[in-house]
């Protein structure tokens, strides 16, 4: 299985998922319709799952980021970063700065 998220600049994301019997599944999202993006965390009876999920107008529902790979939160942060210095003209320190979250 494999996850991916395509940023680019000006025109949008596309989050792509391949599962191990070859099926793949993509979602782009026009740069206009995406409202933010964010790291939320997910609470079970054992521990603590950070994510990333981005925020699109007039949807219900966040579009998860490596929902099935759940990676660390060190290399989930820097996805992150990375992503909102593109779509939203951030440099990576203002969102460093801003976001609230240290990097473990």
């Amino acid at each position: 299985q494999k996850e991916s998220i395509l940023s680019i600049r000006d025109i949008g994301i596309q989050v792509e998922t391949v599962y191990i019997n070859g099926r793949t599944v993509s979602r782009f999202i026009e740069r206009s319709k995406i409202s933010d993006i964010i790291i939320n965390e997910g609470i079970t009876m054992l521990q603590v799952k950070f994510y990333m999920a981005i925020i699109v107008e007039g949807q219900d529902k966040m579009v998860v980021v490596f929902q099935h790979l759940l990676p660390k939160y060190s290399i989930l942060i820097q996805v992150y970063r990375g992503t909102r210095s593109i779509i939203f003209n951030e440099s990576e320190e203002s969102v460093e700065n801003t976001e609230g979250f240290q990097s473990i």
